[in-house]
């Protein structure tokens, strides 16, 4: 049994892993029965702390949006999915109870928490939020799960400061993504 979630990615050019005739034997060939099931040479294939493979959480990799972005999208997407599901972890919850606090409790861990020793910059939270954003959206449409990332309410132009609320140009910023990160929605 594992500890954390983890990811691997399928790599169609090197065999399958020889599990034994008793485990796999009614499987076929692996690597046919994994592209059956829309999986393409360097989808990933999360697994959970119990070490099997959460099924809600790799159809995301193999349907669209994502089935047709490219290898280092998955990568990426994986990676962030993979802190963000050992982040829910620590505090004994699944990705479909997630809520916005839990976003927010997130963002702060991986952007400023002393006590998190692989802090990162605010662009590569934005990568992160984008993850998140568009793994919930998916889950909205397929399984009802709450998008917690939607759920944080753009900054106002309420407060003290006029431009508060205001990314450059003069567009509302999303009140997840950090300052620093670039222009954008």
């Amino acid at each position: 049994m594992r500890d954390r979630w983890s990811v691997e990615f399928y790599d169609f050019l090197k065999p399958p892993p020889s599990l034994g005739e008793v485990m796999l034997g009614g499987f076929g060939d692996l690597h046919d029965r994994a592209a059956r099931n829309g999986a393409q040479h360097g989808t990933p294939v999360l697994f959970t702390v119990s070490g099997f493979a959460d099924p809600g959480v790799n159809l995301f990799f193999r349907v669209s949006p994502m089935k047709g972005r490219g290898a280092r999208t998955w990568k990426r997407y994986a990676y962030t999915l993979v802190v963000w599901l050992n982040f829910l972890q620590v505090f004994g919850k699944g990705w479909r109870e997630a809520t916005a606090r839990d976003v927010e409790a997130f963002k702060d861990w991986r952007l400023t928490d002393v006590r998190n020793d692989d802090r990162i910059k605010a662009a590569s939270f934005d990568t992160d939020r984008a993850a998140l954003n568009t793994f919930y959206t998916w889950a909205f449409g397929k399984y009802g799960v709450q998008n917690p990332v939607s759920g944080i309410a753009p900054a106002s132009n309420s407060g003290s400061r006029p431009e508060q609320g205001i990314g450059p140009g003069g567009e509302r910023r999303d009140g997840l993504r950090p300052a620093g990160s670039g222009v954008g929605r």
